[in-house]
């Protein structure tokens, strides 16, 4: 009897103890339901963030990646184009220089002395009498000096040709890394609209910043500017060597083929075949004249159609006047609610503007440099002009009436040593962009201050942003 007592007894404090638990726990629930339902919302407006600035890092990712494949000018690549180009030069001026020595030593009619016998009153009179004449040189010296020319357009055709393979297997490069155009608009397009999607999210998040959404939307507006300026300047980049390579080719193979047509006239004695040769000559020329112009419009006309077709993409750009930053970060920074989520946000999005202004100041040295690359281009073809008067006065040797071989040598004489003049300005100027080219080059390296180095740290700064958030995530 009382074993049984002892047990409903136990029984009964065992259920007045769970209903007093749950009373607790309603109490409690009832009391501060604002505690769980707040951390939740902390929670998610956290990993949004988190996500969002993710989606972030991506896109800049792909722009690092094809700044550094598409839009980076090759420092090897000038190197090369140089060796073509001062190696032309300087067999076609030791070809030049030749022939304006011989044909001035032949500008003259040359005077012959003749022994004249003749008798007078029974008497033998010896007269030596002069005679000029015109001072024709052999075809055989003359072709000569055409010689070297043709070996220096040789030598820039091939140049040409090897770097327009190379233009090729850059754009092979590029499209197998899946940074041409199609690939990085879909890439691009992709993650914009996710992380527009969670913008969306985040704003309807009621314990959600709005100095942290406006911070957010500015960065990734700022990725999406600079993703269409490399868009243009990779577009720049790779028009200009094609079609800087392309004329160099035609222009030099053109080139070639009339010195060549040249030799054999006057080998052969054809004055009208030499006007002939002289007719590919000034087209050569004229083409050297005008490839800064063909070149630098080129590349300028694909750099537009490339950020007009970009900003069409991204049409949000155009509502978006632009923002400070770092006035965001600060506006963000100065408000009440903080947490240690948010204070780590807040670190991570620190380093992202830092790299920002990273961003900014090789952007400037690069426009800097492109200015002087398109500046540098018309000052190496100012002896076009030289070769043109050349090419005309060898047309009017060529297709002139009459057989006078000095006044042709006069004629010949001042095309050379106007060419000559042009291209020892093109050698003399080529000599000085290199030692300055190496000389910046060399310094640049010790520094590590490369634009290669500069983007290789930037992408090594969003791998570590990128796994800062993941672990927070």
């Amino acid at each position: 009897m009382s074993t049984q007592i002892c047990r409903e007894c136990n029984l009964s404090c065992a259920r007045v103890k769970r209903s007093l638990a749950i009373f607790i726990v309603l109490v409690f629930t009832a009391w501060s339901p604002s505690i769980p339902c707040s951390y939740a919302a902390s929670k998610n407006v956290d990993t949004l963030a988190r996500e969002i600035f993710f989606d972030e890092l991506e896109m800049q990712k792909i722009n690092s990646h094809l700044h550094l494949e598409a839009a980076t000018p090759s420092f090897k690549r000038s190197r090369r184009t140089w060796l073509w180009d001062i190696s032309n030069g300087v067999t076609t001026e030791s070809g030049l220089v030749s022939a304006a020595a011989i044909f001035w030593d032949h500008s003259e009619d040359k005077t012959t002395y003749q022994l004249q016998r003749k008798v007078e009153n029974g008497l033998f009179i010896n007269q030596i009498k002069s005679v000029r004449k015109h001072n024709r040189v052999s075809g055989s010296t003359v072709a000569g000096t055409l010689y070297p020319q043709i070996v220096g357009q040789a030598i820039g055709g091939s140049g040409a040709a090897f770097e327009l393979g190379c233009d090729l297997s850059r754009s092979a490069r590029i499209r197998a890394n899946n940074l041409d155009e199609a690939s990085v608009f879909e890439k691009m397009l992709v993650l914009n609209k996710h992380s527009d999607a969670l913008l969306n999210e985040l704003q309807r998040t009621e314990s959600s910043s709005k100095e942290e959404l406006k911070l957010l939307l500015d960065m990734k507006m700022e990725i999406l500017q600079e993703f269409i300026r490399l868009e243009g300047q990779s577009g720049d980049l790779l028009a200009g060597q094609y079609i800087e390579d392309s004329v160099s080719l035609i222009r030099n193979t053109v080139g070639l083929v009339g010195n060549s047509i040249n030799a054999k006239a006057v080998i052969s004695d054809q004055k009208k075949l030499n006007g002939v040769g002289n007719i590919l000559n000034c087209i050569a020329a004229s083409m050297i004249t005008m490839r800064p112009v063909i070149t630098n419009v080129g590349a300028s006309i694909v750099k537009r159609r490339n950020k007009r077709r970009a900003r069409r993409y991204f049409p949000e750009l155009d509502k978006w006047g632009g923002d400070d930053l770092n006035s965001d970060l600060m506006q963000l920074s100065n408000t009440e609610h903080k947490d240690e989520s948010f204070n780590k946000r807040l670190l991570l999005y620190n380093e992202q503007l830092e790299q920002f202004a990273e961003y900014q100041a090789l952007a400037k040295t690069e426009q800097a440099s492109s200015k002087l690359i398109a500046l540098r281009m018309y000052r190496e073809s100012i002896y076009g002009p030289a070769k043109v008067s050349q090419s005309i006065m060898g047309m009017i040797v060529g297709f002139q009436n009459g057989d006078n071989a000095t006044r042709d040598n006069r004629l010949a004489a001042a095309g050379n040593t106007t060419y000559m003049t042009g291209q020892a300005f093109n050698i003399i100027e080529l000599t000085r962009e290199r030692i300055v080219d190496e000389r910046d080059h060399a310094d640049l390296v010790r520094a590590q201050m490369l634009p290669a180095d500069r983007i290789r740290r930037h992408l090594k700064n969003i791998e570590h942003l990128k796994s800062e958030v993941a672990l927070n995530r």
